[in-house]
């Protein structure tokens, strides 16, 4: 006779998933966009120790500013995305930094 003990148990975590502008000339909002969710999940991960998923699409490629960002947790001031911001959401580009331990 076999038997079986069932455990349960909860698994919480937080699922972030987002939909970034497709527009192509859009680059400095699309790096806003990005910056603006891993902000908010850097509040987050300060408040509480709860694993996250952070999925979408982020319409952009290897190399671009939003991908370096998710990427290496920085984007370089004279990264040629920052080139175009007329409304000056990006500035400072010291800002565009998160420390979230991804992994892409």
């Amino acid at each position: 006779m076999i038997t079986f003990k069932m455990h349960l148990f909860l698994l919480i975590f937080i699922c972030a998933n987002t939909h970034v502008n497709v527009q192509q000339d859009l680059k400095d909002v699309k790096l806003w966009q990005v910056h603006t969710l891993l902000k908010g999940l850097e509040k987050i991960a300060a408040s509480a120790d709860i694993p996250m998923l952070v999925c979408g699409n982020f319409n952009s490629v290897p190399g671009s500013a939003p991908h370096a960002l998710l990427a290496i947790g920085k984007v370089d001031p004279l990264h040629p995305d920052l080139a175009v911001d007329p409304l000056g959401i990006l500035r400072p580009t010291t800002k565009l930094i998160h420390t979230l331990p991804l992994v892409i």
